[in-house]
């Protein structure tokens, strides 16, 4: 808070006197700049998850050096290691096939751990016969 020479507060915005019950702020316009000059001076850096470099974010949530501006050749080959990784995965949700019968096993919308059986009918089948072959 800054204080006038006559010792009242004035605004730690703008430098106007504060009056009545105002304590930081003069305004909510004063107090709204205050808010977005702090906020972006906050989130100017941070640090890449993959290759520890400092970055600007150019969005929000980005937690990875920018692909195209900012990332090295290793942190740009570890993105792309990351991407290839995410596409198998779903190739592998979509190639799956029923552990008993072979046949596809269908796909879930990509949530979750991916199907082992294509029907209860077969998943029942399954079981009973993996104990039959341990119980007997």
């Amino acid at each position: 808070m800054l204080l006038g020479s006559t010792g009242t507060p004035k605004c730690e915005e703008c430098g106007e006197w504060l009056t009545g019950r105002q304590t930081r702020f003069c305004s909510n316009t004063c107090k709204m700049r205050a808010h977005r000059r702090d906020k972006s001076s906050r989130a100017a850096e941070k640090t890449c998850r993959l290759c520890g470099a400092i970055f600007r974010p150019l969005r929000g949530k980005q937690s990875y050096c920018d692909f195209q501006n900012d990332a090295s050749e290793t942190c740009a080959q570890m993105q792309n290691d990351m991407a290839k990784r995410r596409l198998d995965a779903q190739d592998d949700r979509e190639d799956r096939t029923c552990e008993h019968c072979g046949e596809w096993a269908g796909d879930e919308g990509g949530r979750g751990r991916p199907r082992r059986f294509c029907s209860s009918r077969c998943k029942t089948a399954h079981y009973r016969a993996e104990k039959s072959q341990n119980g007997a």
